[in-house]
């Protein structure tokens, strides 16, 4: 996380409404780039071991009513020893006024002493929370990311299936956009996704046939809103084919047993026989073909050909020949010649399927719209 994204010291000084007792020479230079903070009271005493250096540390009660305790010396050498490992800055708690040994070492040491208001609890809370978010891993996406009664919606889809004209509609009846056309989304904890506009494009819908549109000057400053978390996701679903051999049939249901969560969310089809296995161990529901020897492998050819398959699962019994064979490497090459990601081994399926669940396969949906 913090080997890409980094905040500025001052950033956070402006944010918080930190009043800088002593800056250093290279304040404007200092980025923090973990999210986490410390309290320096085992530093204090002279205890480093697993210290982290690169953390803000904030000073409270406990450390001020510990340092009260030492004389002058030693709280010289206390401080002497926390400000040598070149620390972001110290953040002294409830308005303190640092004492003349921090200030001493801090000026010999060039680090940042900063004051703040707040209770130790309350600043440690709110910055964390601030530089969790600046430095969340993200990605960006194409789509529309409206609030909807309170619920962010993330809207997917390739250009042209009308994404901003939903999002148009929607701003009419009174709900706020927060991004069009790109949507930059921030994993801020395992659960949470938070979306929000680059700036360049903040606050503007382009219409086809009409052009880029200002939703701030149309609709009012109601109507736009900086970021939302992610509660919904609407995106086009994926069409997979799925066919087993007999000794892989069992394997194939195990497979679909496990991802069901992800395989529900798509259009599946399948083989006869395969189709109607997994559909009665799951409850999927699955679009079945003719079995693989009467030409149920012939009828998802034909579909990969008019590009209307995205997922090839096809758990193939290396040991055994079969008859039907020649009609299953038809149907790689078919695959090689689309471009259409296959599994023949539950291995690679599974890293497929993992990818699908990320979007990794959302490349097919340009693909299909340029032919």
């Amino acid at each position: 996380m913090s080997d890409h994204y980094s905040v500025p010291l001052t950033e956070l000084i402006r944010e918080f409404n930190l009043k800088v007792e002593y800056a250093a020479t290279d304040i404007d230079r200092i980025r923090v780039t973990v999210a986490d903070l410390s309290r320096p009271g085992l530093q204090l005493a002279g205890y480093f071991d697993h210290f982290e250096p690169m953390r803000l540390m904030v000073m409270g009660n406990v450390e001020i009513s510990y340092l009260a305790k030492l004389t002058p010396a030693e709280r010289y050498i206390a401080f002497d020893r926390l400000f040598s490992y070149k620390i972001p800055a110290l953040v002294i708690a409830r308005d303190t006024q640092p004492d003349p040994q921090c200030m001493a070492m801090a000026q010999k040491h060039n680090i940042t002493v900063l004051r703040s208001k707040e209770a130790t609890s309350a600043i440690i809370s709110m910055v964390i929370s601030y530089i969790s978010s600046a430095l969340a891993p993200r990605i960006t996406r194409h789509g529309v990311l409206i609030e909807v009664y309170g619920e962010g919606i993330l809207i997917l889809g390739e250009s042209g299936v009308g994404k901003s004209e939903t999002a148009i509609e929607l701003l009419k009846r009174g709900h706020r956009l927060i991004a069009d056309d790109a949507v930059e989304i921030k994993k801020i904890s395992g659960k949470s996704l938070i979306g929000t506009a680059p700036d360049l494009i903040r606050d503007y819908v382009e219409l086809r046939g009409i052009g880029i549109v200002n939703v701030r000057r149309m609709y009012g400053i109601g109507a736009v809103k900086n970021t939302e978390k992610i509660n919904m996701v609407i995106a086009r679903q994926k069409n997979i084919a799925l066919i087993a051999h007999d000794a892989k049939k069992e394997l194939m249901v195990q497979f679909c047993i496990a991802y069901c969560g992800i395989l529900s969310r798509h259009n599946l089809v399948a083989t006869g026989t395969t189709g109607k296995t997994v559909s009665e161990a799951t409850g999927l529901e699955i679009t079945r073909f003719l079995g693989g020897s009467q030409g149920g492998s012939q009828q998802i050819a034909s579909r990969i050909g008019c590009d209307e398959i995205d997922l090839l699962l096809l758990f193939r019994d290396p040991l055994t020949p079969k008859p039907s064979e020649p009609d299953e490497n038809a149907l790689l090459r078919l695959c090689d010649v689309h471009n259409i990601p296959v599994a023949t081994n539950i291995a690679t399926a599974e890293v497929l399927i993992h990818g699908l669940e990320r979007g990794d396969l959302d490349w097919r949906e340009i693909v299909k719209s340029n032919h």
